[in-house]
Formats: C-alpha cells, sequence, structure tokens
C-alpha cells in the first residue's frame, strides 16, 4: 500500500522487493537477486536496474539504497500486520505500508522501537562490514554460543552491536551489552552480568549458579565483550548459562576463543584493502570508507579526490585495514594532511593516537591497545612475539625456530629473557596465533605474519629489550641459508634436484625477508662478506621474477666486496650471477669480460661439475651476445663434454637452449629451431619444469620470425602468456608478440601488447633490444620523427654496451632504412631526430615508444 491505495507494481519488481524485505539489514548482491527473481533462467543484469527505478518511482527515493558496483539494500522503515517472528529473515504474507511524507514532501521521523535491553537506539555506520555481518547473524541464528574472535581494534565490538541490534526483535527478553573490561577478579564476572541485567544475587552462594537459575526462563541475547582477560572465567560462566537455560544465546568477544565445547568462533578480518593503490576506489573498499567517514567528522574540509586517494589507500595498507588504527589515523589528517599522515605513519606507533574523547582509554592510542594485550601474555609469549618482529612479510615455523630461540650461553635472568628452545618457539606461537597477534596463512604447512601495527609495536618493544642488533644479525644469517641451501638443491644435485617451480615456490615468499637482511648486512653493523652471499643466492630468483633491475643494483654495489673474505662458493655465485645479468647489455662489454674472466676463475677451481657446466651456459650467451659465436660455440662443447649420463634432463636443456641461440645469431634459424625444439620435448616429461619449457617456447619465437613464420610465432607466444608463466617468461612471450604482430602490420593490438608489457621490461632491463622494433612500429603508425629517434637510441645503445644485434631486430632495423629512402624527409631532419632520440632519458623513451611523446 502507498497512501492507502495499493501500488501498481510488476510481478518481478514485486519479487525483488519482497526479496528485499526478507534480507532487510544486510546487503544483497546483484547475483543473489538473479537467483531469487530468475531461478534457473540467464537474464541480463539490466533488469535489475530496470526493475529497481520502477519501485524508486513508486515507493520513493529512500526506500533502496544501492551499493555501487555489488548490490542493493532495503533502508526503509517496515510496517506489517503480522506480529514479528522470532526470526527476520522473512515476511510471509505480510502487507507492506509505505507513507510518502506530509505535505511539504518530508517524513516526520518515526518514532524508535523500544525493545528490552541496553542497546542504543541506532549505531555508528558499520563499514565495510555487509559480509561480516550477515556471517555473524547466521551463526547466532543456529548456535547459542557466538565469540568473536581477532586482535585489539579489529572492530570485534563494533560488529557485536551492530549483530545484536538486528536482531533485538527476536530476543523478549532483551539484547544486553557487558563490558567485562573494567573488571579485574574473575570472580565478579557473573556479578558484572547481573548487575548490567538488574539482577541481584544473593551473597555466600556460588554467583555463576545464582545467575543462571535466574535466568532460567529468560529468552535473552547477553553480549559479553572484552572477555580475553578472564577467558577462563568467562568459559565457566557460558557452561553454566547455556547448562542451565535452554532460551538464552550469547555472543562474545575476545581476543582468544573461550575453548568450550558449544562455542562457534567467527575470526573477525581486517576491513578490505585494495591490492594496486594506485587504482583503489574508496567506495569499494571498506577500509577506505571507514578513513573517509572518520576525516570527514574530523575535518568538515576533508573530501576524498583524484590527488589523495592512493595516498588513502597507502595508508589502509599499511596498517593492514585495521579500523581502529584507520580511526586514529584519520584523526590526525586535520594537523598533518593526507600525505604528511602518510609520510610518518613508518616512524613510530605515536602517530596513532589522540581517538574521540569519550573512548575507553586502552583505544585511545595504538601502543595503549597493544599494551593491554602485552600484558596478558606469559612472557615466553612476550619474548617470542618481539623477536618475530624482524621478520618482513611473514615468516616460516623453521625460520621462526632459527632466528627467535635463545643460544645456551645466553643469559636468560629477568621476565623478558625467558628461554626459548625450538620446542618453546612451537608452544609460544600457538599461543600467540589463539591470541590474535599472529596470523596463521591457509598453506600447507602453513606461513605466518604480524599484522603490520602489530609488527611496529613488537619492533619497539624488541628494541627496549637491546635485542634487535642481537635479531637482525640471526635473522640475516638464516635467511641467506635458507637461499643457499633452496640454490644448492636447484642447481648441485644430479637426484632429487629441486624444479625450477619448486625454486620459486620456496623462495619468493621471502622476498621482503631477504630485502631486509640485505640492508641489514650491508649497512654500518652488518657483514659485507654476508652481503654478498645473499645477493649472490638471490640472483637467479630476481632473475626469474623478472627484477633484473633490483638485482643489478644490489651486486654492482657489493662488485668491490668480493675479496678473500667471501667463501669460494659465494664468490663463484657471485660472479657467474652478475654474469647472467649483465646480458643483454646490462652491462657494458669490457665489464662483461671482466665478470665473465672471475666467474669462469673460481669455478673452474672450486666448482662441481654441475657448476661448471652452469657457469659456462651463463658465460656462452654472455659471449653470444658480445658477438663472440665462434667462443660461445666453443663453451657449448666444452658443456657437452662435462655431461653425464645420470644428470637430469634439465642440464642437457641448457646446453641445447646456448646451441640454439648461438645457431639463431649465426643465422641459421632452421638448426636453431630444431634445437629449441630438441630442448623443449626433453623438458616435457621432467617434474616441475613447466617454466624452463615455456621459457624455450618462448626463446623459440625468435628464429621462427626470423624466417618470417609470423602466425606460427604469435601463436606460440600467446600460448606461452596464457600458462601463466613466471615474469622472466612473461616478458619474453610478450616481447615476440610485439614483434609478430608489428610484422604483421596489426598495429592496434601491438600497441595493447606494448602497454601492458612496458612495465616488465623496464624492471627487466629488455627495452633497450626493443627499440628497434619499436621504431619500425613507430613508423608504420606514421610517426616517422619518433621512428628516427628510436631508431638512433637504439643504435646508440648497442655501440654504448658494445653489443652485437639479433638478426630479428637488424631485419626491423633495415625495413626503417629502407622506408626512410622513400619518404619526403631532409637528411638534415633524420640528423637531428636521430640525435634528439640518442639524447632521451628512459622515462622519455617510454613515452616515445607508446606514442606519447612526439615532438
Amino acid at each position: 500500500m502507498v497512501d492507502g491505495k495499493v501500488a501498481k507494481l510488476s510481478t518481478r519488481a514485486f519479487d525483488i522487493l519482497t526479496a528485499l524485505i526478507a534480507c532487510r539489514g544486510r546487503m544483497v548482491s546483484k547475483n543473489e537477486l538473479l537467483d531469487l527473481v530468475w531461478p534457473d533462467q540467464v537474464v541480463e543484469e539490466s533488469n535489475i536496474h530496470v526493475h529497481i527505478s520502477a519501485l524508486r518511482k513508486v515507493l520513493g527515493p529512500d526506500v533502496i539504497s544501492t551499493v555501487p558496483g555489488r548490490g542493493y539494500r532495503f533502508i526503509s522503515s517496515l510496517q506489517t500486520d503480522q506480529t514479528p517472528r522470532e526470526t527476520t529473515d522473512a515476511i510471509g504474507d505480510a502487507s507492506v505500508v509505505f507513507a510518502r511524507g506530509g505535505e511539504d514532501g518530508v517524513s516526520p521521523p518515526p518514532a524508535p522501537a523500544t525493545y528490552p535491553g541496553n542497546l542504543a537506539i541506532s549505531l555508528p555506520a558499520l563499514h565495510g562490514r555487509e559480509d561480516d555481518l550477515a556471517a555473524v547473524l547466521a551463526l547466532v541464528r543456529d548456535h547459542r554460543l557466538v565469540t568473536l574472535v581477532g586482535t585489539g581494534g579489529i572492530g570485534k565490538t563494533r560488529l557485536a552491536l551492530a549483530a545484536a541490534h538486528a536482531q533485538r526483535e527476536r530476543w523478549p527478553g532483551g539484547a544486553w551489552f557487558v563490558d567485562l573490561a573494567p573488571v579485574s577478579q574473575p570472580e565478579n564476572v557473573p556479578r558484572a552480568v547481573a548487575h548490567v541485567l538488574g539482577l541481584g544475587l544473593p551473597a555466600h552462594r556460588d554467583p555463576a549458579e545464582e545467575l543462571a537459575s535466574g535466568l532460567r526462563s529468560c529468552a535473552a541475547l547477553l553480549v559479553l565483550d572484552n572477555a580475553e582477560h578472564l577467558r577462563e572465567a568467562t568459559a565457566a560462566l557460558v557452561t553454566t548459562l547455556l547448562a542451565r537455560s535452554s532460551h538464552l544465546g550469547l555472543l562474545v568477544t575476545s581476543r582468544q576463543a573461550l575453548h568450550v565445547p558449544q562455542e562457534q568462533c567467527f575470526q573477525v578480518p581486517p576491513l578490505a584493502v585494495p591490492v594496486d593503490v594506485a587504482a583503489a576506489d574508496t567506495q569499494r573498499f571498506g577500509a577506505m570508507a571507514l578513513f573517509a567517514a572518520r576525516a570527514a567528522a574530523a575535518d568538515s574540509r576533508f573530501r576524498v579526490n583524484d590527488r589523495n586517494e592512493a595516498a588513502i589507500a597507502d595508508i589502509c595498507c599499511r596498517v593492514d585495514g585495521l579500523p581502529l588504527a584507520i580511526e586514529l589515523a584519520a584523526a590526525r589528517v586535520q594537523v598533518l594532511g593526507v600525505e604528511g599522515l602518510r609520510a610518518r605513519l613508518q616512524e613510530s606507533l605515536r602517530v596513532l593516537g589522540s581517538s574521540a574523547p569519550g573512548s575507553v582509554p586502552r583505544h585511545q592510542t595504538m601502543r595503549s591497545t597493544f599494551d593491554w594485550t602485552h600484558d596478558l601474555l606469559l612472557p615466553i609469549e612476550r619474548t617470542l612475539l618481539r623477536r618475530l618482529a624482524v621478520f618482513v612479510g611473514g615468516f616460516t615455523l623453521d625460520l621462526a625456530q632459527q632466528v627467535t630461540v635463545d643460544a645456551p650461553t645466553e643469559s636468560n635472568a629477568g621476565e623478558d629473557r625467558s628461554t626459548l628452545d625450538p620446542w618453546g618457539v612451537l608452544d609460544a606461537l600457538s599461543a600467540l596465533i589463539d591470541k590474535s597477534l599472529v596470523v596463521a596463512g591457509d598453506a600447507d604447512p602453513p606461513r605466518y605474519r604480524l599484522l603490520e601495527v602489530t609488527r611496529t609495536y613488537a619492533l619497539e618493544r624488541l628494541a627496549e629489550a637491546g635485542e634487535a642488533g642481537q635479531l637482525s644479525a640471526r635473522h640475516a644469517h638464516s635467511v641467506w641459508r635458507l637461499f643457499s641451501q633452496v640454490e644448492a638443491a636447484t642447481n648441485e644435485k644430479t637426484h632429487g634436484a629441486l624444479s625450477r617451480v619448486e625454486f620459486v615456490h620456496r623462495l619468493s615468499p621471502e622476498l621482503d625477508n631477504l630485502r631486509a637482511a640485505r640492508a641489514w648486512s650491508a649497512g654500518p653493523s652488518g657483514d659485507r662478506s654476508l652481503a654478498v652471499g645473499l645477493a649472490a643466492a638471490s640472483t637467479e630468483l630476481l632473475r626469474m621474477l623478472g627484477l633484473t633491475t633490483e638485482a643489478m643494483r644490489v651486486m654492482l654495489a657489493l662488485r668491490g666486496s668480493v675479496d678473500d673474505s667471501v667463501a669460494p662458493e659465494s664468490a663463484e655465485l657471485f660472479w657467474t650471477g652478475l654474469c647472467a645479468l649483465g646480458t643483454h647489455g646490462r652491462l657494458p662489454a669490457a665489464e662483461m669480460i671482466e665478470v665473465i674472466d672471475n666467474a669462469e676463475r673460481i669455478y673452474r677451481r672450486v666448482g662441481s661439475p654441475r657448476r661448471t657446466h652452469l657457469g659456462l651456459y651463463r658465460k656462452g650467451f654472455a659471449l653470444m651476445f658480445l658477438g663472440r659465436c665462434a667462443d660461445a660455440q666453443q663453451t657449448v662443447k666444452e658443456m657437452e663434454s662435462l655431461e653425464a649420463a645420470d644428470w637430469p634432463a634439465k642440464a642437457c636443456a641448457l646446453r641445447l637452449n646456448l646451441q640454439a641461440a648461438v645457431d639463431g645469431m649465426l643465422g641459421r634459424f632452421e638448426q636453431s629451431i630444431d634445437a629449441f625444439t630438441q630442448a623443449a620435448r626433453l623438458l616435457r616429461f621432467e617434474r616441475g619444469e613447466d617454466d624452463f619449457v615455456l621459457n624455450t617456447l618462448g626463446n623459440l619465437c625468435l628464429p621462427l620470425l626470423c624466417t618470417e613464420r609470423h602466425e606460427e610465432a604469435l601463436a606460440v607466444a600467446r600460448d606461452v602468456l596464457g600458462r601463466g608463466p613466471t615474469p622472466a617468461v612473461h616478458n619474453s612471450a610478450q616481447r615476440a608478440a610485439l614483434i609478430a604482430l608489428t610484422f604483421l602490420g596489426r598495429l592496434d593490438e601491438a600497441s595493447v601488447v606494448a602497454r601492458q608489457a612496458m612495465p616488465g621490461w623496464r624492471s627487466d632491463d629488455l627495452l633497450p633490444h626493443m627499440l628497434s622494433v619499436f621504431a619500425w612500429l613507430a613508423h608504420q603508425q606514421g610517426r616517422t620523427a619518433d621512428a628516427v629517434r628510436l631508431d638512433g637510441a637504439a643504435q646508440m645503445q648497442v655501440q654504448r654496451m658494445g653489443l652485437s644485434n639479433t638478426p630479428i631486430f637488424d631485419r626491423a632495423r633495415a625495413l626503417l632504412s629502407e622506408a626512410l629512402n622513400d619518404r619526403l624527409c631532409t637528411d638534415a631532419e633524420i640528423a637531428r631526430w636521430r640525435t634528439e632520440g640518442e639524447q632521451l632519458r628512459e622515462d622519455e623513451l617510454v613515452a616515445v615508444c607508446l606514442g606519447e611523446l612526439s615532438a
């Protein structure tokens, strides 16, 4: 009924309305509406928009709200001709009555519904918790004891209040909120509950039994908030209450589960944060929406805009979406501004302070929140928590045990110096997970991490304990041992060697720990020989992940530190790795020759046959790119002479890849195709070597292109791209796809590939090798001046680095030169454009390649 008259609605609109009312209190996604209203039918999403618009025309604009990009929510007050049911998940055959308002078109505010209990009539907005609230409501509906578990400041209390508020109609005895934080003595927990309920408990009797007796016939919901410091007493009370009453519901918040038989736990997650801060949207992420709301409340002038949205996203990511940290950070915006807050967030937890005046003391700063939790820990748990702070980006149990255990000779005096052995680490880690201070991942075996705000607090505690330097040293040595062992298991063993997939899987999660270990070892208190070892052992991983620029920067800074103090194995690995990185012109010719000589001198002296074989492979590729193909061919023969019958197929495939590359440089394209094909066949049935197969197929594209089999090369490249390789393989396949599309004249597709690939090529230092192809692409796009600029830049790079151009790039340059002879441009113009190209910086080169900077 609308204004006393039956509303005219279509069947589908009516079905949508009843579905939204049945699910009131939560968002209904678009997919859910499609399933409810059009079951077993395939219809367009636009049908929903049409009927929602029709409903708003009839019922007014304030009945249904839109959650952008996600769904809809029924937000109007509701009157029915039925007595409310125990649950609010259906309205049955109730008539729904809407009023449009008075003469001025504005509805008078309805009188607030009164329900028994002590909950507020209305609650603050709950940002980004629609799905969490729905999950908690489902648990409370089906179970009598639900515990919301999570770290301090994650929003357990607010979520519990929202759940209780949404279900007030269900509880004739009321919904009652009991804050246990002020209760210090376990025996006072029942009396605190009784006090809120207005029940008197007789003296000299068991208070829990008396409270249960008084609530035996009461259908009420008790929200017991902040139970972590009274966990055992709270567990005992709820056990008694559940045993004595069949009508009570219990909703508990705690940083640790109660561990009683009937308990259902809901782990409260942080608010959603964006993965890519540059493309973040405030409306899509609960953390950003909360920040925006709190910042606007603190400063009425605050607005989210294109200039500050990425910074807001970054702030929310740095605090891991922790609601309390976001609120405290937002309160500082009026003083610091968004960028100032972002800059200071890494300095100290002190920037996260001074919340709203009415907040409880433990929520007025992030440090006080963590102090509350820290004071509840056992001494051994405190010790482990602060020592785990040295890990960046997570850790495994094995790494935690290596780094945090006490050495037998260390002094263990004092509460905060409790002895930690490997088993103690396991026990204390389990306790910290249970108390929501450490997050355990879903993998098997699991990987663990501290939320970043927790880690910041733990680092402060580590510094206060005087252990920061000692733990940083242990951490760096443990990370070096891990990388060295995995690298050796991949490249030295003949049987049971790790595959490339296993190699990446084992080490890529430790990238942040690697960077932290490198920073300490190269710092004023560090160990330069350890820094060399870390750089050497991680080179291959960084290269496979497309992080060549990072690896080169680190190794070049340490090149002068490789002296007699460095272990020969680390020195050999360092020079061999730098040899691999220096190809494609990343190092000038003279420097590459020096690196090759250093590597060869050491691996021939101390290397195993497998290690020498790998060194020769790196040397062969370097020689080939320097134009010394005869020397590279001799290296292939040396590799073959070392190979034994029990070597894995991937070792022989390395030699075939080098042979194929040399054949391609010498113009023997059919032999190159055969060698690459043979290497791929060898690897096809090798466990875990899919990445190597794809790398080989990506390299196969180049001789195919040189024989003008462009469509075939494009098909191979796209097959590689579609099979999820590592970034290095991805970069190679994108290179082949761009070349093929350019020669085929499919310029729009080539431009798309170029834009997608450019970040990876820059990271992997591959752009200089692509400039000749980009020059030919620019010419075909009608950008003659840019084509000449890019050709000039390409030749300058070749001459500066002492490189020999590969045949495919020579072909691109020849096509451009031939085309320029037929163009109406003067020699002076060509000379000027070429000079301009030689002077372009890398960012300018990128812009010219993509057609974004043309004079």
